[in-house]
């Protein structure tokens, strides 16, 4: 049934996401995976004709594929130059990586709880707390350094680009939260768990 097809597409968008955040070997076997699975969720939403799930709900279920596709390009930037990151970032910056990253990773598993319960109104961890240690961390760098006289004030910073490859995906991981909490999965997703 299209309404099975979608939910396992969509269930294994989330597993590759984490797998890929979690530097998992094979990356280009995911990546190429999360190139083509929302492709097929989409094929499947235009199949779904099934009762609960009216034209404007398969709707927001395009927009929600959508999302995740952004979601998917901003999370491959940020794990392609995640070792570059960790070697030119201070301590407290990786730090701060592994944190946010850890929310990411968190936020992926509720989207998937959602997923296979049918029930997309789960909260959603906040990712806001490690965004603003990250940019905490940041600015205290940024200051030790311009203490230090090793950095203009009105210079650019390099960092400030590593942390925008961290914002990127928290803002895209907040849209599809904010996507799949306005489904209605439970009128047409099927009573069961798996």
């Amino acid at each position: 049934l299209p309404q099975y097809v979608l939910r396992d597409d969509l269930l294994g968008l989330c597993d590759r996401l984490q797998a890929l955040l979690k530097g998992e070997p094979h990356r280009e076997k995911i990546q190429a995976e999360l190139a083509m699975l929302p492709l097929e969720a989409l094929q499947a939403i235009r199949q779904l004709r099934t009762a609960g799930c009216s034209g404007e709900e398969r709707t927001r279920l395009a927009a929600l594929i959508r999302a995740l596709q952004t979601l998917i390009t901003r999370m491959g930037q940020l794990v392609a130059r995640r070792e570059i990151f960790q070697d030119i970032a201070e301590p407290p910056l990786r730090l701060q990586f592994g944190c946010v990253e850890t929310e990411f990773k968190q936020v992926l598993e509720v989207f998937g709880a959602c997923l296979r319960h049918g029930d997309g109104r789960r909260p959603l961890p906040a990712l806001q707390g490690a965004l603003d240690g990250l940019d905490q961390a940041v600015q205290a760098v940024r200051d030790r350094r311009r203490a230090a006289g090793r950095l203009p004030a009105e210079a650019p910073w390099r960092p400030l680009a590593l942390v925008d490859r961290y914002h990127a995906p928290a803002e895209a991981l907040e849209g599809c939260g904010r996507l799949l909490g306005g489904l209605q999965l439970q009128r047409y997703w099927g009573d069961h768990a798996l």
